[in-house]
């Protein structure tokens, strides 16, 4: 059976409903465990809230930086080995996908810089939350802008989203699990998430000129 992505606005929701869950707990449930309880549910909830925003605050640091480097010189070598490098080329002229595009690029590059500086892994455990929703969330939007301009994506397209989608919920569950290398989901963010699929597949979209 095939896993559901779970909606945006849930994913995004989702801390709040702990807190609010934590604090009803807290006033109805008067007793001890219903105190441990309610504490920690509005623990959790505010642990991913202020997780979230770190994270955000980075990955849009990441994008400021990678447009100011690709607009210095297209010439100039990367600051980190490892890092995927934000090209003008890899635009499409569609506003939205290419804001997704520099997105994805960013939380790459913040994720492959966590698990290189050895950083917690709660906040490995955040970057790839991140990550699966941002990227089902830019196939929605892409699949959505080519069939409403009567430019329906091929269904080997759609079959790579969906792919790529489960795989990297494989890797979140591998992870979580202690059972994938770095090395393995640096390689998947960069060659088969960022430089096969958006930087050659995603080329193909039409821009907004070439749309009818």
């Amino acid at each position: 059976m095939g896993r559901r992505h779970v909606p945006g606005w849930l994913y995004e929701v989702l801390p709040y409903c702990y807190m609010t869950s934590g604090a009803l707990v807290l006033i109805f449930l008067r007793s001890i465990p219903g105190a441990i309880s309610g504490f920690l549910l509005v623990s959790a909830g505010f642990v991913i809230w202020s997780q979230r925003k770190y994270y955000r605050a980075k990955v849009q640091r990441e994008i400021e930086r990678n447009q100011k480097s690709s607009k210095s010189s297209s010439q100039s070598a990367p600051t980190e080995s490892l890092e995927i490098a934000w090209q003008p080329a890899y635009e499409v002229g569609n506003e939205a996908i290419d804001r997704q595009h520099r997105r994805l690029f960013a939380l790459g590059n913040e994720m492959i810089k966590a698990l290189m500086s050895d950083e917690p892994k709660a906040n490995i455990v955040i970057a790839i939350d991140e990550m699966i929703s941002d990227i089902a969330d830019h196939f929605a939007t892409e699949e959505k802008v080519m069939e409403s301009h009567g430019f329906p994506l091929s269904e080997a397209h759609k079959a790579s989203h969906a792919n790529l989608v489960d795989r990297i919920r494989d890797m979140q569950i591998r992870f979580s699990r202690d059972q994938l290398p770095a090395g393995e989901l640096i390689g998947f963010i960069t060659y088969d998430v960022i430089a096969q699929h958006i930087a050659k597949e995603d080329l193909n979209i039409p821009s907004k000129e070439q749309l009818p």
